[in-house]
């Protein structure tokens, strides 16, 4: 079932670990605090000294298999008792594996939750989530597009960009990159990378209003690079056709003409004050 247990790091703690003194699991496999697949922590630390616990594979009894759970654990105590989802951000279907994708810290002391294979209820299937989480009270409650950034399609995969599907801001603000997101039926694995309010979340379907997107399916190589300057709200767009850059004002799509052949947001390098940049792979041998 596994468990997360809190320790006083002045003193030790001690006994035999219980429902009592740790958070724990209900059902056979739910794993409590095993986090994702490959190098994703099942509990990660918060800069207010909370921390919050990943449980993929966690089921609510007689409910659905791996539905998943992230439980929001208080520092000063520790957090005890059964995950549920009173106390825990849950998924509601089969496979939801909420916070799969990992948990990550916001220099606020907030938190975000990726969940890429997250289903819409009675719709399509892995169509990702990425949930914002309160890092003073935690956040509960069935993930969902009134309190999550979502897919519209399925295998959109949300914030499944692996590692560099969440990234945090030096401003307290965050990036969720989708490079499998599809802007229509003819226009597949074109790509989105949306900017997360680190202080509310951001919430319902990506889409031209609060993202920048692709708009051809996904092809090899290094092309497009973007930046965001939080500063002046402003996207810096590169096209390697002609090696120009150009501010615009977001939300935009890319330039008309730009060669965009290509998984927007496919990878991420960071710079000062809460800038990054985001760069996109197309056909072709010239790159910014």
């Amino acid at each position: 079932m596994g468990a997360v247990t809190w320790g006083n790091g002045l003193t030790g703690t001690s006994g035999v670990v219980s429902s009592s003194n740790s958070l724990i699991g209900s059902t056979t496999n739910d794993t409590v605090g095993g986090g994702g697949g490959g190098c994703v922590c099942g509990v990660v630390a918060l800069s207010n000294g909370n921390y919050v616990v990943a449980s993929p594979l966690w089921e609510r009894v007689g409910g659905p298999t791996d539905a998943g759970a992230v439980t929001w654990g208080n520092g000063l105590t520790g957090s005890t008792g059964a995950v549920s989802t009173l106390n825990s951000l849950t998924g509601s279907a089969t496979y939801d594996t909420v916070g799969g994708g990992g948990v990550v810290a916001l220099s606020n002391g907030n938190y975000v939750v990726s969940s890429p294979l997250w289903d819409l209820d009675g719709g399509p299937t892995d169509v990702g989530a990425v949930t914002w989480g309160n890092g003073l009270t935690g956040t509960s409650g069935v993930v969902s597009s009134s309190n999550s950034l979502i897919g519209s399609t399925s295998y959109d995969t949300v914030g499944g960009g692996g590692f560099n599907g969440v990234v945090s801001l030096s401003n307290g603000n965050y990036v969720v990159c989708s490079p499998l997101w599809d802007l229509d039926g003819s226009h597949t694995n074109v790509g989105a990378i949306t900017l997360g309010n680190g202080l509310t979340g951001s919430t319902g379907p990506v889409t031209a209003l609060n993202s920048v997107l692709g708009t051809t399916s996904g092809g090899g190589g290094w092309g497009l690079v973007y930046g965001f300057d939080y500063v002046h709200y402003q996207l810096v767009v590169g096209r390697p056709g002609d090696n120009t850059v150009t501010w615009m004002t977001v939300p935009v799509l890319p330039p008309t003409g730009a060669n965009t052949n290509a998984f927007v947001a496919a990878a991420l390098v960071f710079l000062a004050v809460g800038t990054v940049l985001v760069a996109t792979r197309r056909r072709g041998p010239r790159a910014i």
